[in-house]
C-alpha cells in the first residue's frame, strides 16, 4: 500500500486504557492519526496493546506486570487516554482546514466505578441525548476532565482529554447551569480527609471480612454497626503512605480493620533503637486489639506502605461487639496471644543478640 503524507500507514499509538479494576497501558497499532478513531474504528472484540503494563487498581503502587503483548476485551474498556493528550477536540492533519461547529458543554458523567466532570463536544444541531447514544462510536471524547475513583478516590486524576465508553455511562448531567453537588455518599471515603463517617452496611462489611467476624450472623451485625455509626464510635480513617497510624508505647482505645493499603508493623528496641519487623497488614486484616483487650498501651508501631483506607472502631464499640458476638471475642483473643508471642519471640532474638 502507498503512502501519501503518512497517511494510511500503521502507526504505534501509546495508550492507557482503564477497565473497572485495572490499568493497562501500551501501545496500539493503527492506520488512524486520531486516538478516538483507533478506538471505535476496531471491530474485533480484543484490543491487542504490545510492551504492555497491567496494574490492579485494588493493588499497592508500583505492583505492575509487563508484558510484550496483552489482550484486552474492547467492551470492558471504560476509559481511554493517549499518552501525548492534547488539549481540545482532536484533528487529524488530513482535515486541519475543516472547522466542524461544535459546542462545548461542561457535563457530569458517571460511568462506574468512576466519575468524570469534564467539557463534551457536541456538533452543531446535536443535543445531549443524541450525542451520548451515538450507535455508531463506542467511545465519546471529554476534554478538561476531573477523574475521580470511587472505590479509592486516593486514585484521582486530571486529563485533559480522554474517551468515556457510551456503553458504561450510567448518568449524564448538564453542569453548565449547576453549582455545587449535594453531600457525598457516605460510603466513599473523601481524599485528605482525616476521618469521615460511612454506613453501617459498609463497616459490617469490612467487619464480616476478617477472621474473626467472619462467621458470624451479617444481617445482626449490620443492625449493631449502624447504631455505632450513628454514635460516631466508627468511622473511616485515611493514612498517608509513609504516616504512622500509631507508636509504640502510645495509649490505645481504638482497633482498625484495613479496608485498602498496605501497612508494616514493626518494634523499636529501647537499647539499639533498631526497629524490627513484625509484618504486613493488608485489606481484611485487623490491628490495634492488644492495647484495648491489654493494658491499655500499643506494642507496636503501624505505619502505612502505601496510602491506606481503615475502618476504625473506637473502644467502647469493640466492647459492644464482643458482647454480643462472643464468638468473635475468643477469635480475637486467639489473634492477640499468637501476636503476644511473636513479640516476645522478637524480644528474646533482641536480647539474645545484645
Amino acid at each position: 500500500m502507498t503512502t501519501v503524507q503518512g497517511f494510511n500507514e500503521i502507526r504505534p499509538v501509546t495508550s492507557v486504557l482503564y477497565t473497572q479494576s485495572t490499568r493497562v497501558s501500551g501501545s496500539l497499532r493503527s492506520i488512524h492519526w486520531r486516538f478516538s478513531d483507533t478506538l471505535n474504528a476496531l471491530d474485533q472484540d480484543f484490543v491487542v496493546l504490545h510492551d504492555a503494563t497491567f496494574q490492579s487498581l485494588y493493588a499497592a503502587k508500583g505492583e505492575e506486570v509487563a508484558a510484550s503483548s496483552l489482550l484486552l476485551r474492547r467492551d470492558r474498556i471504560i476509559l481511554g487516554i493517549p499518552h501525548e493528550a492534547q488539549v481540545g477536540v482532536e484533528r487529524s492533519p488530513g482535515r486541519q482546514g475543516l472547522q466542524i461547529q461544535r459546542t462545548p458543554l461542561r457535563a457530569l458523567v458517571e460511568a462506574w466505578p468512576f466519575t468524570l466532570e469534564g467539557t463534551l463536544h457536541l456538533p452543531s444541531g446535536v443535543d445531549l441525548l443524541q450525542h451520548v447514544h451515538d450507535p455508531h462510536r463506542m467511545f465519546m471524547p471529554m476534554t478538561a476532565v476531573s477523574v475521580t475513583y470511587q472505590p479509592s478516590p486516593l486514585l484521582s486524576f486530571q486529563s485533559p482529554f480522554l474517551l468515556v465508553n457510551r456503553r458504561s455511562v450510567e448518568v449524564v448531567l448538564d453542569a453548565s447551569q449547576v453549582g455545587k453537588r449535594a453531600a457525598d455518599d457516605p460510603d466513599v471515603a473523601k481524599p485528605g480527609a482525616v476521618d469521615t463517617e460511612l454506613s453501617g452496611v459498609r463497616a459490617a462489611e469490612l467487619l464480616a471480612g476478617t477472621s474473626v467476624f467472619k462467621p458470624v450472623n451479617l444481617p445482626q451485625l449490620q443492625e449493631v454497626c449502624a447504631e455505632l455509626c450513628e454514635r460516631s464510635r466508627m468511622s473511616r480513617r485515611f493514612v498517608r503512605a509513609g504516616v504512622e497510624v500509631f507508636r509504640q508505647g502510645d495509649v490505645g482505645d481504638t482497633l482498625y480493620v484495613v479496608e485498602s493499603g498496605k501497612l508494616e508493623v514493626y518494634v523499636t528496641d529501647p537499647r539499639t533503637r533498631e526497629n524490627r519487623h513484625l509484618a504486613y497488614f493488608n485489606p481484611g486484616d485487623f490491628f490495634g486489639e492488644m492495647a484495648i483487650l491489654g493494658e491499655g498501651r500499643r506494642t507496636a508501631t503501624v505505619r502505612a506502605v502505601t496510602d491506606a483506607s481503615l475502618l476504625a472502631v473506637h473502644e467502647e464499640a469493640v466492647q459492644l461487639l464482643m458482647r454480643r458476638f462472643p464468638s468473635a471475642t475468643t477469635g480475637m483473643l486467639s489473634v492477640m496471644l499468637q501476636r503476644q508471642a511473636g513479640l516476645d519471640a522478637v524480644s528474646r532474638a533482641a536480647g539474645h543478640h545484645a
